[in-house]
């Protein structure tokens, strides 16, 4: 496989993910009528620690949840930047695999600097005037009081092309 074609096919498995992820978040706070963001946005530390945890799991699927948090504006600047700073990624299987114990210091290490470098990265955020997208905060909510979730007959609606 040459290597145009293996970036390429890379590009879209993260594209994929990246993706799925924002589907589900969207479609999660709509079940949940916006209780969801409530509970996300409910507190600054509450974000550094939640971001810090899902760059602390092993994988990319935390830090690929996070990103979709912060596209929709559920989690702060700070919030992105702890899961990023506390992530290891796929090495953290084969870290956990060579030297486990080692690695969970490393990944305790990881998630109490992730919490701190989220702060400080709000803070910083604050005081350069860095803000998110206005329009990234607007998600619509249902207030249907019946409402089908993935129903056959809404999903080919909504997919209708004209």
């Amino acid at each position: 496989m040459t290597v145009l074609a293996e970036v390429l096919r890379h590009s879209l498995m993260i594209t994929g993910f990246v993706f799925t992820m924002m589907v589900m978040i969207d479609y999660l706070n709509v079940i949940t009528r916006g209780r969801m963001e409530l509970f996300i946005r409910g507190g600054r530390f509450r974000q550094y620690l939640g971001g810090s945890f899902l760059g602390a799991t092993p994988g990319c699927l935390g830090a690929f949840a996070s990103t979709s948090l912060y596209i929709h504006g559920f989690i702060s600047f700070g919030a992105i930047v702890a899961t990023m700073v506390a992530t290891s990624g796929d090495e953290a299987f084969v870290m956990l695999a060579l030297f486990p114990r080692k690695a969970i210091f490393l990944f305790t290490l990881f998630f109490g600097v992730g919490i701190l470098s989220g702060w400080i990265a709000d803070k910083l955020a604050l005081r350069l005037n860095l803000r998110p997208c206005e329009a990234c905060d607007r998600l619509e909510l249902h207030d249907d009081d019946e409402y089908r979730c993935l129903s056959k007959a809404i999903v080919k609606k909504n997919f209708r092309f004209s």
